[in-house]
């Protein structure tokens, strides 16, 4: 018979923090089984510990360290250990699986296998959440209002008071000093990362980046926990690009630099326009080639260097008018804002559709969203617009 440890569940917590509970279970893959294994028992035996990786492992004194329970039987298994003493910890777990074949001892067929479990105990511990900390910025940097706020936890929870946020690596982030909030009570750090610029990829999802940035958690210039950087931008039109593709009706709309679709007549006018159009939900990926994070909710987006005045929305999208406008015929299309025309306008009979060959105008449109030139952009859209 051959008996296998697995452990099931790891370490809730590593590193653990002085005095604090860490917990795993373990479980036993048996191969060729003798007939009927009746008892699998655990014992945790004598742990080790050493100051520093480089050191001998020495046996713990006893009390510097507890493992509950210290036998238990069935599988799977869980353990509780927790710890007086700073340093790297190897507890040895033995299971033992037997198979009684009488009452008589002799006749008891069984295997042992010792499995070591490591630990590295701190005496206080920062923790971030699983994952890198994604943040981004729009163009120019100075200007840019994208943070993700983080909040890390400190094990003690008085020690949050002695933390100092350290960002390492390659310095594509900053955490503003002025954003910074202690917890004691809570034993939480939170505090703003600011990206200034981008983590580098290929673009490919089969490949991600990997983080050269880091925010780590400090006490006495020693790191106690760290996070990695994922600093994205706008970097392409994703796909699949939507085409327009349906029947639209003429709309009366009164434009200026502040609607959408825009246009920019003499300051103190507006244009009339009967536009034709399907508004189109435009996919934006980042370096990475995932679609752009919700962080850019908001951002303008700019095509052929004017604005759209659709912001970027939460699922990495923008809305784009695709089609055809023409200015109010006869004119002048362009009126003082608020003058009876412009009122009138909306309520009008919309203009008929010029002739569909004219409509019919493959363009490649530059696109930035937050100053972000993206390439591709928009490439060979029909549209008359």
């Amino acid at each position: 018979m051959t008996v296998t440890i697995n452990v099931t569940s790891p370490l809730s917590h590593d590193p653990a923090a002085v005095g604090e509970t860490t917990s795993t279970t373990l479980s036993v893959t048996l191969i060729n089984p003798t007939p009927n294994p009746r008892m699998t028992t655990w014992t945790v035996q004598r742990a080790q510990r050493r100051a520093d990786p480089a050191d001998p492992w020495v046996d713990a004194v006893v009390g510097t360290y507890r493992a509950l329970p210290a036998t238990i039987q069935g599988s799977p298994a869980t353990f509780n250990f927790s710890f007086s003493t700073a340093g790297y910890w190897k507890i040895p777990v033995e299971v033992w699986v037997r198979s009684p074949e009488s009452d008589v001892e002799a006749d008891i067929v069984g295997v042992r296998v010792i499995k070591d479990i490591f630990v590295t105990v701190q005496d206080v511990v920062v923790r971030f959440a699983a994952g890198p900390i994604k943040t981004g910025y729009t163009l120019p940097v100075a200007d840019s209002a994208i943070k993700k706020t983080v909040t890390a936890t400190v094990v003690p929870a008085a020690e949050a008071a002695n933390i100092t946020l350290v960002v390492t690596g390659q310095p594509r982030a900053t955490i503003p000093a002025a954003s910074i909030v202690r917890n004691t009570t809570a034993g939480t750090v939170t505090f703003d990362v600011r990206g200034t610029s981008e983590t580098p990829d290929d673009g490919n999802p089969q490949t991600p980046a990997v983080p050269d940035t880091f925010v780590e958690g400090h006490k006495n210039g020693v790191s106690k926990g760290s996070a990695p950087v994922l600093v994205v931008v706008p970097k392409r039109i994703g796909t699949p690009l939507p085409e327009a593709n349906s029947t639209v009706t003429g709309v009366n709309r009164v434009l200026d630099r502040y609607t959408s679709p825009a246009s920019f007549p003499p300051a103190g006018y507006v244009r009339l326009e009967t536009i034709y159009v399907q508004w189109l939900m435009v996919p934006v990926d980042d370096q990475c080639g995932n679609r752009l994070d919700s962080l850019y909710t908001g951002v303008f987006v700019s095509e052929d260097g004017k604005v759209t005045n659709q912001p970027m929305r939460s699922d990495g999208t923008y809305q784009d008018p695709v089609g055809f406008g023409q200015g109010k015929e006869p004119g002048p299309s362009e009126v003082l804002e608020g003058s009876a025309a412009a009122l009138a306008w909306p309520t009008d009979a919309p203009m008929s559709l010029p002739p569909i060959g004219y409509l019919q105008r493959e363009e490649d449109i530059s696109v930035s969203v937050g100053g972000h030139s993206l390439d591709p952009a928009v490439v060979g859209r029909y549209s008359g617009s």
